[in-house]
């Protein structure tokens, strides 16, 4: 909406990050993968533990093509380490958690590498969407679908509200 209002259309708005060519990013796994970041700015905006121990646990019986990466910030090794509790155990070398041990580039490059990508309303949910990485991006309700839904995301993301804001969803 901003960039309209200066005439320019937020189709052909592509952010690109540019880093040092010294900057390496660690290699994570052989195999291609899912990231999922569990982590947002605010705490409102988190999807319950249980939800994404449930869902990790789905899209690992329902595949073995892929790996999945969790990344996000210091503060959120504990929901991480309990998100990981409750995965079925002959999955656990197949979940590569990078919570805590990742800077906003190698978490940036994750996400731009990934298959796809499962995260809260987030830094990263944006970097997925401008990077048209096929997306899940998971909204409380607290903010608009209208405003940061398929028009923002584009084609290539489904976004996903909690009817009741409690991301029941």
């Amino acid at each position: 909406i901003v960039l309209q209002h200066f005439g320019i259309s937020s189709s052909c708005w592509n952010p690109k990050v540019y880093y040092s060519s010294e900057y390496k990013v660690r290699k994570i796994t052989d195999k291609k993968y899912i990231i999922c970041h569990i982590g947002s700015g605010f705490e409102y905006k988190l999807w319950p533990f249980e939800y994404w121990s449930s869902l990790l646990n789905k899209i690992l019986k329902s595949s073995k093509l892929y790996d999945i990466v969790i990344i996000g910030d210091e503060s959120e090794k504990e929901i991480c380490s309990s998100i990981i509790k409750n995965v079925s155990t002959i999955y656990e070398m197949r979940i590569k958690n990078m919570v805590g041990k990742s800077n906003f580039l190698e978490s940036y490059s994750l996400v731009n590498s990934a298959q796809l990508f499962v995260g809260n309303d987030s830094v990263f949910s944006h970097v997925a969407a401008s990077k048209k990485i096929p997306s899940i991006q998971i909204m409380n309700g607290a903010n608009s679908k209208h405003r940061w839904g398929i028009e923002y995301f584009g084609s290539h993301a489904k976004v996903v509200v909690g009817l009741d804001g409690n991301h029941n969803c």
